[in-house]
């Protein structure tokens, strides 16, 4: 750690397990021991610098050391919020209902902890007969100390809604939605009633206040502006009529200025930075701009401080993936894998984005190794890994094991019945169309599987005109590359045909006019916009050849407003982009949002 970090009072490397505990007063409340507000601000700072080794160790992956430290104090709300993310990383990355459960239910209790800490800060502050307003007695001396404690322990539930928010929001399901608004508004009403106090003479009230505090504030408003700035619109529907408001610009400024100092906060405000640069930009890297030179600059600033970390490894291999450096990325996250072993559930993590790099790059033996241990270790959805691994191996035209692989999905599916989530509902529809094409074209699957997991706009121009090879036109009517007439001569055959047709050959069709959005986005990409539009065009002629819960219309006119605003044609971009609103209930229309 460098010097910077020692004088910061948080480093970790003076705290060792031999190191005596602090002899803290408790109180109890409802059989439960909760730390006394603390005043003595010599104690604080010893408090916090033990606090920040925990942090340190949970960021250099040393995950055990850090479950030691933040165990310590168990009555203490901060040190429990410590031990309460490393659950809440583990949910997050693994989308396992009990994790998720538990993870909520730990954030409740360090909540209802923090709760009472402020009740006896409450308690405190009417003995000492305040009445004015929290700023103002902060600049009393005599009651600096007790408002100082309130308002940490204010930030500290705030931030237990934040993370339960978020679980909420992954959850991609409109109860989980609901949930999530309700975790904001508490947010919103935690931070900003600090907010408010602090806001009109920051330099001054940070004068007034330990630089932890201060800084978590700053952190909590800015991550909490950020969020709002970048939810999807049906979320956005839900929480405005709390009269939340996003602001990415203040968010992150207010973030920038959380990691100008070392605090405990500043490698939270440089992750939720991170996060936003290479993971939310990543879930729309075609809609979005993000500016890779910020991004990059962030990306070393979180190694220079943690440079073995899984974590900023992970990160750099996202964000290296968004600017369109596949080599960057797959090395990051090679490392990033090797970085740490104490949670599998992180090693499985590095593999799946590994899985989705190797895919890109054609690597199927690559793909498949990995797979295989994901498979085994029963990650995320069993169900889905096992279809994408009998796909890789169809293209591989190793048909016996596609067959075992198809088999052994579709016999978890039918298992698990009503425990169902969209991309394993997804995973055996594909199933059953290469099924029926008897296993002669996986390639359409695998390059539906680079769409709709957003990964054509990250790649690079080699890896594109890979992905129009990687499928061979069995006749020139559908090959729009060449000859783009028979796009139109093609949707005729299949419109005069379309009344007569069995349902394999809805299938069929459908199949074929997936294959079309896919290649006007990549050609949209490769900026040839007038191959694309010829082709996303007939897309939308061909509107009643679709059932209603196929995505193929509102991902067509998603294409057409990203291209039109690629080329500045801003009022065909707003036309495209109107229509969208009018689909409804398609089929992964949360990936969509």
């Amino acid at each position: 750690m460098n010097n910077e970090n020692k004088e910061s009072g948080i480093a970790t490397g003076n705290v060792n397990e031999e190191e005596e505990l602090l002899k803290l007063e408790e109180f109890t409340v409802d059989n439960e021991k909760i730390l006394l507000p603390l005043y003595d601000i010599e104690l604080q700072e010893e408090l916090d610098r033990r606090m920040g080794a925990g942090i340190d160790a949970f960021y250099s992956n040393e995950y055990e050391k850090a479950k030691e430290i933040f165990g310590r104090y168990k009555s203490d709300p901060l040190h429990m919020l410590g031990y309460g993310a490393l659950d809440f990383m583990i949910a997050l990355i693994t989308f396992d209902k009990e994790k998720i459960a538990d993870s909520l239910k730990t954030l409740d209790s360090i909540e209802r902890k923090a709760s009472k800490q402020i009740d006896r800060i409450n308690a405190d502050e009417k003995k000492a007969g305040n009445s004015t307003g929290l700023l103002s007695k902060l600049h009393r001396k005599k009651e600096k100390k007790i408002i100082n404690a309130k308002l940490r322990a204010t930030i500290i539930k705030a931030e237990c809604n934040l993370l339960s928010a978020a679980l909420l929001l992954f959850q991609e399901n409109m109860v989980s939605f609901v949930k999530a608004a309700f975790n904001l508004k508490k947010v919103w009403n935690g931070y900003y009633s600090c907010w408010n106090e602090i806001k009109d003479n920051l330099e001054e009230s940070r004068k007034v206040m330990d630089k932890h505090t201060f800084n978590g504030i700053l952190f909590g408003v800015g991550s909490s502006k950020l969020l709002l700035s970048v939810l999807p619109p049906r979320v956005l529907s839900i929480i405005s009529i709390f009269g939340f408001v996003g602001d990415r610009e203040q968010g992150m400024d207010l973030l920038n200025q959380c990691t100008k100092e070392r605090n405990l906060y500043t490698p939270m405000a440089l992750s939720t930075q991170l996060f936003y640069y290479s993971i939310f930009n990543s879930l729309a890297p075609a809609s979005v701009s993000h500016d890779t030179e910020i991004g990059k600059q962030l990306i070393d600033k979180g190694l220079e401080m943690y440079p073995n970390s899984a974590i900023q490894l992970y990160f750099k291999g996202r964000f290296a993936r968004l600017a369109h450096d596949m080599e960057a990325s797959t090395e990051a996250l090679t490392l990033g894998n090797e970085a740490q072993n104490y949670y599998i559930e992180l090693n499985r993590l590095f593999q799946y984005e590994l899985v989705l790099n190797y895919v890109v790059k054609q690597e199927w033996d690559k793909s498949l190794e990995l797979l295989d241990i994901i498979i085994e270790s029963k990650y995320y959805s069993e169900i889905f890994f096992l279809y994408l691994a009998g796909v890789i191996n169809c293209i591989k035209h190793d048909i016996e094991k596609t067959r075992e692989y198809f088999k052994k999905s579709e016999e978890l599916y039918k298992k698990n019945q009503g425990k169902m989530i969209d991309i394993e509902q997804y995973s055996q529809g594909i199933i059953q169309r290469i099924r029926e094409d008897n296993y002669t074209d996986a390639e359409t699957a695998v390059l539906e599987f680079m769409y709709l997991w957003d990964s054509i706009p990250c790649m690079d121009k080699k890896s594109l005109e890979m992905a129009l090879e990687l499928k061979k036109k069995d006749d020139d009517d559908n090959d729009n590359d060449n000859n783009n007439n028979n796009i139109g001569t093609s949707k005729e055959s299949l419109k005069s045909s379309s009344s007569s047709i069995n349902y394999s050959s809805k299938k069929a069709i459908e199949k074929e006019y997936v294959y079309r959005l896919i290649i006007g986005s990549i050609y949209r990409e490769l900026e040839r916009y007038d191959d694309s539009i010829k082709i996303l065009e007939s897309i939308l002629q061909s509107k009643h050849l679709f059932p209603k819960k196929s995505y193929i219309l509102p991902f067509a006119n998603l294409e057409l407003g990203i291209l039109y605003t690629n080329t500045k044609d801003f009022t065909k971009a707003q036309k495209y982009f109107s229509k969208i609103k009018s689909y409804k209930g398609f089929f992964m229309e949360f990936r969509y949002a």
